[in-house]
């Protein structure tokens, strides 16, 4: 996975009025190829916001699963894949963080 390209908090909070919060999602992965009916969204996503006097609050980072196209499930042998995804996820997290400014 390579590193998105992803706005700077104070990008992300120059129009945002004070007590709001914007969410930027950073990847999205759907794990799941087994059965068509059967998958879940892997999502890597950043939560700026500010607070009731306009002062940003620090960046809260997360991953999300998410139901895919039918259950919000996937098959054993889809496991693989979905570590996969998590570690690379952790990757650019680890890379996105590092650069000081992005939260």
């Amino acid at each position: 996975m390579s590193l998105p390209t992803i706005p700077t908090v104070a990008e992300v909070l120059s129009g945002a009025p004070s007590g709001e919060s914007v969410h930027t999602v950073l990847a999205v992965r759907t794990i799941g190829k087994v059965a068509p009916h059967t998958s879940v969204d892997v999502e890597l996503s950043r939560f700026d916001a500010l607070d009731d006097d306009g002062i940003a609050r620090p960046s809260e980072w997360e991953v999300e699963f998410s139901k895919g196209k039918g259950s919000s499930s996937i098959h054993p042998s889809e496991v693989p894949a979905l570590i996969d995804t998590l570690t690379e996820m952790y990757r650019v997290y680890l890379d996105l963080t590092a650069g000081g400014d992005l939260g």
